[in-house]
C-alpha cells in the first residue's frame, strides 16, 4: 500500500483565497464549481455527493477548519480544492465555531481505503498549526501553493519560530 502524502494532495490542490460567501451551502457550491473544472464533471453531480455526505455528519473539524469529502462516479483520481473564505461561515463544526478554511476532497467511487487514507492525511496536515497559519496568512494563491509544496513547509515552519 503506497502511503498518501498530504503535502502532495495540498500542493496539487486548486486554491482560492478570500472566497466571498456568506453560508456553508454557498461555500460548498463554490468549491464544487472549482472541483468540476478539475474532473470534467458537472458541479451539480459533485454537490449532490458532497451534500449527501454532509447530511450524514457535518465535516467541520473545529478550529475554523472543514474537510467536506465524497467518492464520486466518474472521478479518476483524488482531487483537492482549498478555499480560504473572506469571512467565516456557520458550518455545524464539532466545536460550534464558524469555518474559514475549507479543503474539499473528492475521490473515485471505487477508491476504497485510499479515500479514507487521503482524508485522514489531509485532516492531520490541515490541523498542523503551521499549515493552518499559512492558509490564513497567505497573500496570494501562488504563494500558498508554493508554501504547501513538499520541502517548502519546513522552511516556513522554521521562519515562523
Amino acid at each position: 500500500m503506497t502511503p498518501i502524502n498530504a503535502a502532495d494532495i495540498f500542493a496539487d490542490a486548486q486554491i482560492t483565497l478570500d472566497l466571498p460567501v456568506t453560508s456553508k451551502k454557498e461555500a460548498l457550491l463554490s468549491l464544487c464549481q472549482l472541483a468540476a473544472l478539475e474532473v470534467n464533471l458537472h458541479e451539480s453531480q459533485i454537490y449532490a455527493a458532497i451534500a449527501e455526505r454532509e447530511a450524514l455528519a457535518p465535516t467541520g473539524l473545529g478550529q475554523g477548519l472543514a474537510i467536506p469529502h465524497a467518492k464520486i462516479e466518474g472521478v479518476d483520481r483524488v482531487v483537492g480544492v482549498l478555499a480560504r473564505l473572506s469571512q467565516p461561515v456557520e458550518y455545524d463544526a464539532v466545536d460550534g465555531k464558524p469555518v474559514d478554511v475549507i479543503f474539499m476532497l473528492i475521490a473515485p467511487a471505487d477508491a476504497g481505503s485510499d479515500h479514507l487514507r487521503a482524508l485522514a492525511a489531509a485532516s492531520r496536515f490541515l490541523r498542523d498549526p503551521v499549515i493552518s497559519r499559512l492558509c490564513r496568512m497567505a497573500k496570494t494563491t501562488a504563494g500558498l501553493q508554493r508554501a504547501l509544496t513538499p520541502g517548502e513547509i519546513d522552511k516556513y515552519a522554521r521562519a515562523a519560530e
